[in-house]
C-alpha cells in the first residue's frame, strides 16, 4: 500500500478553503458544511474532519502494512523514492486540484487562538501523522 499524508492542520485549512469556493456538494458531509457554513474551528469539530487522518481514512490500518508512505511537504523529494520503488516516472512538479489563494487563509495561520484550538481539535490526527513520521524516519 502506497499513501501521502499531509499535516493535519495544513489539511483541514486546505479542505475548508476548497469546500467553501466548491458549491456543488462532492458528498454528504461537504453537503453539510455548505448548508451549516462553519467557521474554521468549528468544522474542525465534525468527528469525521477531527479524526480524519487516524480514523476515518486510516483506522484500525497498522503502517507498517505500508510499503511506503509520503508527506505532502517533503513531496518533491519523496515521489522520486516513490518513482524508483515502483519503476515508474513521477514528475514532482505536477500538482493538481491546488486550492486557490484566498486572502482568509493567510489570517488563519495568523490567528494564534485559532491555531491553538485547532492543534488542540486535531491532537489525535497530529499524533498520528508524527508517529507516521517517526516510522517512516521522517521526523
Amino acid at each position: 500500500m502506497i499513501t501521502f499524508l499531509r499535516e493535519p492542520v495544513d489539511n483541514l485549512v486546505s479542505i475548508y478553503f476548497f469546500w467553501r469556493n466548491f458549491k456543488k456538494p462532492t458528498n454528504v458531509l461537504h453537503a453539510r458544511f455548505l448548508a451549516e457554513r462553519p467557521s474554521l474551528v468549528d468544522f474542525a469539530r465534525y468527528p469525521k474532519i477531527r479524526r480524519l487522518m487516524s480514523q476515518t481514512y486510516f483506522g484500525n490500518i497498522d503502517l507498517q502494512r505500508f510499503g511506503f508512505i509520503g508527506f505532502h511537504e517533503t513531496r518533491e523529494a519523496d515521489l522520486p523514492r516513490l518513482s524508483s520503488l515502483i519503476g515508474l516516472p513521477l514528475d514532482s512538479s505536477l500538482y493538481l486540484n491546488k486550492t486557490a489563494e484566498s486572502t482568509d487563509r493567510p489570517i488563519v495561520s495568523q490567528d494564534r487562538s485559532v491555531t491553538d484550538a485547532l492543534e488542540s481539535l486535531l491532537s489525535d490526527d497530529i499524533a498520528f501523522y508524527w508517529n507516521a513520521r517517526r516510522k517512516f524516519g521522517l521526523s
